[in-house]
């Protein structure tokens, strides 16, 4: 094609050209741009979502988990009394399966991780936990305190440090059971 236009038209022409090819690229590029960018979005919106079925899933098995100990526990109290029947060598007022009920049956929304009755201390509970928040953890230390079948429920002050997710431990001691004859 035989360009006919004087030189300065030429440039005229060229430099149309060029406008016109900056447009069309820029628009490609703000395009593409907009398309990556709403994908994006898209994909973060998508992993936090799945972040959050995650992070529940993974709650409700630790719960599970939790759960399923405590009832093996309670199994294991509930075979060792039927065993002995004893405690502090006179015949027990309340069975231990019925103390680690009642504090089960008391925690609300507080987790309990272990329950322990030591020998070396007789007459003393240890217990561990984790609660959600301090006003659940101080509705569970009333309750254990308010039971007349504890004597002293000692909670240290660092149960009290965090806020939410705290983890606990309380030493209840029991009040002694005269033996029955």
């Amino acid at each position: 094609m035989i360009n006919l236009l004087l030189p300065e038209e030429q440039d005229l022409l060229r430099a149309e050209y060029r406008h016109r090819l900056s447009v069309v690229v820029g628009s490609l590029t703000g395009v593409w741009f907009l398309i990556i960018l709403v994908i994006a979005i898209s994909l973060f919106g998508y992993m936090l979502i799945e972040k959050q079925e995650v992070a529940t899933a993974l709650a409700e098995v630790e719960k599970s988990a939790l759960g399923s100990k405590i009832e093996v526990q309670a199994a294991t109290v509930t075979k060792l009394n039927a065993l002995t029947k004893q405690w502090h060598g006179g015949e027990m007022a309340v069975l231990p399966s019925d103390l680690v009920q009642r504090l089960l049956d008391r925690r609300g929304r507080v987790t309990i991780q272990t329950i322990n009755y030591s020998a070396k201390t007789p007459g003393t509970i240890n217990l561990a936990g984790k609660s959600s928040t301090r006003p659940d953890f101080l509705a569970y230390l009333e309750a254990l305190r308010l039971d007349p079948q504890f004597a002293e429920v000692v909670s240290p002050v660092k149960n009290l440090i965090q806020e939410k997710n705290l983890p606990f431990t309380l030493t209840i001691i029991l009040k002694s059971a005269p033996a029955k004859k």
